[in-house]
């Protein structure tokens, strides 16, 4: 009997032991090139804000996570930096404690994290001198000769990006019923074929994801992008001129001239950047009936009205709207989470494209003009 006691008490202690690891078991650990005291918030990525529900401190280079949270994509914000994690039944880690070589994740699901990390880390890598030869040409006095470098080096960092988001399509459509998947293509906005394609392999899925707010958000996108294909009539959106006036966009779109609707803002670089053009643009075609809507997305006031009169933004139709998030906003109507954005609608108010290149808007306005009054046109890609 005195032996039984003893098993019996060495089973209670074992299975105490076993619940009270289980309890104290890290969801989610990770270690940092960050200093000490750091706060690490955990982010829920299926929430329309990314949500906070946890935090964390970094203490000797590493944080641990031991509240469990429901299965899905996280997110771990640490100053500037941010790092996705899928959390689940199994502990997930990651370690960014070493700058000069890619993140690496441990768990289930890892392996897609792992390769779209070195994908964005090489792109990064070979980005940055071009970033530095770019803000050194913008310092530099205007000439012919620093136009046409700039214009160099920005088509070689489009290449870049556009081979970047091509291997990145092609590396998540290797990875079916992974959340993380979804979510990347939500980043990359795609459209037309691509978004079709990515459509259909989403059927082919086998877990039931009718629950999931990551995929729910994945076929909203869809179904806001079959409203927004060439030939599409414009959405309507309402916003606030320089008076406080509201004004319709629909006040000017399918009005019988060709429209281009910028989405832009006093804070972003490459806004203020592209403007010139916008500006050359409505000084070459204004006479032909070009109207250009511009719409900020600007919280201060002053910062966008001082830097249209900076840019030269001389028409009347600059308009304001600065809840980004808002169903109502022009950036969530035309489906984009990116500035600067543009939309080219013809004299009947039907999508042209959207975030055409100079050289491709001003050919498809130079089609637009040349077209005879009242012919029909169907709008394919260049």
């Amino acid at each position: 009997m005195k032996r039984l006691s003893f098993l019996l008490l060495g089973l209670v202690l074992l299975v105490g032991f076993m619940s009270c690891n289980k309890t104290n078991t890290a969801q989610l650990a990770a270690t940092l090139n960050a200093p000490d005291g750091t706060l690490a918030v955990l982010r829920d990525l299926a929430t329309e804000g990314g949500d906070a529900v946890d935090t964390a401190k970094v203490e000797a280079g590493k944080i641990v996570y031991t509240k469990m949270h429901p299965a899905g994509l996280y997110g771990v914000e640490v100053g500037t930096e941010f790092y996705p994690v899928l959390l689940g039944e199994k502990p997930f880690s990651f370690d960014a404690s070493k700058p000069e070589v890619p993140t690496h994740y441990e768990g289930e699901g890892a392996e897609l994290f792992n390769k779209y990390a070195e994908l964005s880390f090489n792109l990064e890598k070979e980005l940055f001198p071009l970033k530095d030869q770019l803000k050194a040409l913008e310092d530099a006095d205007i000439s012919d000769e620093t136009l046409a470098k700039r214009k160099e080096v920005e088509g070689q960092m489009n290449k870049l990006s556009g081979d970047f988001e091509t291997n990145t399509y092609q590396l998540l459509k290797q990875y079916p019923d992974n959340l993380y998947a979804i979510h990347l293509a939500l980043q990359m906005e795609l459209r037309d074929e691509r978004l079709h394609d990515l459509a259909a392999w989403l059927d082919t899925w086998k877990n039931d994801y009718s629950g999931s707010l990551t995929m729910q958000s994945m076929r909203d996108y869809i179904a806001r992008e079959k409203k927004l294909e060439r030939n599409q009539p414009f959405l309507d959106f309402t916003a606030t001129d320089i008076n406080g006036d509201t004004v319709k966009f629909s006040d000017i779109a399918g009005k019988g001239k060709p429209v281009l609707l910028k989405l832009w803002a006093s804070w972003c670089r490459p806004c203020r950047m592209s403007m010139p053009h916008t500006v050359e643009l409505y000084n070459k075609y204004k006479d032909k009936g070009l109207e250009i809507v511009c719409v900020s997305v600007d919280e201060n006031l002053d910062a966008w009205k001082k830097a249209m009169k900076d840019d030269g933004l001389t028409w009347s139709t600059n308009y304001i709207y600065p809840d980004m998030m808002s169903p109502e906003s022009p950036m969530v109507i035309y489906n984009t989470v990116g500035i600067p954005f543009t939309v080219l609608f013809d004299k009947a108010g039907k999508i042209v494209d959207r975030n055409l290149s100079p050289e491709d808007l001003e050919k498809r306005l130079d089609m637009i003009f040349s077209v005879p009054e009242g012919a029909e046109i169907q709008w394919d890609s260049l």
